[in-house]
């Protein structure tokens, strides 16, 4: 597995390189069902992957996050914003790619705040975000075939 982060235009990335095909890691990624096994800041999430759904993510502390899917692609990609109560908003693009027979994983990830770019509210989420993106390729590698 290959991790790194890039910072450009305000999007914070992060990427992990996974052995199992695409089609096994986004078993994992294009169901909500499965985010707390390979995020484990995540308890749940209620709703379908579907662009122009809602999905209601819960977090540690009982902390419910809404998100709009703007973006979905299967089996390559879906794109979220989910704007939580005050002056943030965080945008997230989720990536798969093949390469040979595994696949690149890319989450790209942006803040706004009062509709001002900037990367200082991702400070805290980034570790969080490398260990998800890690156990993603991971866990996907131990899958069974779909």
């Amino acid at each position: 597995m290959h991790e790194r982060f890039e910072a450009r235009r305000g999007w914070v990335t992060v990427t992990a390189r996974s052995g199992a095909p695409p089609e096994r890691v986004w078993a994992l990624l294009g169901d909500p069902a499965r985010w707390p096994d390979w995020a484990p800041h995540l308890r749940g999430a209620e709703g379908l992957l579907e662009e122009g759904a809602r999905i209601v993510v819960h977090g540690p502390a009982g902390v419910r996050l809404p998100t709009t899917i703007t973006r979905v692609d299967v089996p390559w990609r879906w794109d979220f914003r989910a704007e939580p109560p005050g002056p943030l908003s965080l945008d997230s693009v989720h990536l798969l790619r093949p390469v040979g027979r595994g696949t690149a994983v890319a989450v790209h990830l942006r803040v706004a705040r009062l509709g001002v770019v900037g990367l200082g509210p991702l400070a805290a989420y980034l570790p969080l975000a490398r260990l998800a993106v890690g156990r993603l390729a991971r866990l996907a590698e131990a899958e069974p075939a779909p």
